[in-house]
């Protein structure tokens, strides 16, 4: 019974010390998170520069590397490395994370003592323990407990993973919404290939295209088997200009479909690019002709 006693008193001061360490862990993040943010931020009303200041700045530029200071060098790898592919930049963020587990681990294991609920009489936990719960938290893996902490120091480790970790997921997130934009804006550009064969494909842009259109937009309506593969356009005008002014004329024709590529139609690489090679039939139009005649030169 005395055993008992000491045990329940010994969680109820453990209760307490727990709240404790997670409000003063939110508390350490916040003040940091808000001294980022203060770091980070512009500074409209910055006085000028002194010739005195600029002495001094271009002396200190001296000590730095290679005559840059150490802020530039590492912004400008970061920059490297945002400019990567997208599985290179995932393996960098996963070069990026290792070592925050076994750094994460290393803190758990000089803060000493059991971690989880009802590991109080086993002893300290092992490396295997310790690097598997950095790996949980950093990662948020379903299941993590962030609460479970019963001493001050595992609750700031535990926390600072955490937070590292949402950082490492805001950049996950980061990568690829920008994939994704990339990808889409490619789309919009045209930039990507026509993979059709048997298809049509006309060159240029002039006056006579609408009318053209037009035509083949009846004939597919009237004669089954006429134009049902796709009308590639290629014309080195913007993919997004032609397919406002195609939409708009005709939209009171009968379906026709209509791919548009910008490119030069004397491009070998273009034309390949509209796969004109397989088509079956290859429209050129005179690049330079206008509403009332060809234009001289």
């Amino acid at each position: 019974p005395p055993t008992n006693n000491n045990s329940s008193s010994s969680s109820s001061r453990r209760n307490p010390q727990a709240k404790l360490a997670t409000a003063a862990a939110a508390g350490v993040l916040g003040g940091a998170a808000l001294f980022a943010a203060a770091a980070l931020a512009p500074y409209p009303f910055t006085a000028p520069a002194t010739a005195a200041s600029a002495s001094a700045s271009a002396t200190t530029k001296d000590y730095s590397i290679g005559g840059y200071s150490a802020s530039d060098v590492i912004a400008y790898e970061v920059q490297k490395v945002f400019g990567l592919p997208l599985f290179s930049k995932i393996c960098a963020l996963f070069v990026f994370t290792l070592p925050m587990v076994v750094i994460g681990g290393c803190f758990y294991k000089l803060a000493g003592g059991a971690v989880e609920e009802g590991n109080a009489d086993e002893g300290p936990e092992t490396w295997n323990d310790v690097l598997t719960r950095s790996y949980f938290l950093l990662n948020n893996v379903p299941g993590a407990d962030a609460t479970s902490d019963r001493t001050f120091k595992h609750a700031v480790v535990t926390q600072v993973i955490v937070f590292v970790g949402m950082f490492v997921f805001a950049i996950i997130i980061g990568i690829i919404s920008d994939e994704i934009a990339s990808k889409v804006e490619e789309v919009k550009k045209g930039n990507n290939k026509v993979v059709e064969t048997g298809h049509t494909v006309v060159l240029n842009w002039n006056a006579q295209l609408i009318p053209l259109l037009k035509q083949m937009a009846v004939a597919k309506s009237e004669r089954a088997g006429t134009f049902d593969k796709p009308v590639v356009l290629l014309a080195d005008r913007d993919k997004e200009e032609m397919d406002g002014e195609l939409a708009e004329a005709l939209e009171d024709c009968p379906p026709l479909n209509v791919v548009t590529r910008r490119g030069n139609p004397f491009d070998a690489e273009d034309l390949e690019r509209v796969n004109a090679f397989a088509a079956r039939r290859v429209i050129l139009l005179h690049p330079h002709e206008l509403e009332n005649g060809v234009e001289s030169g």
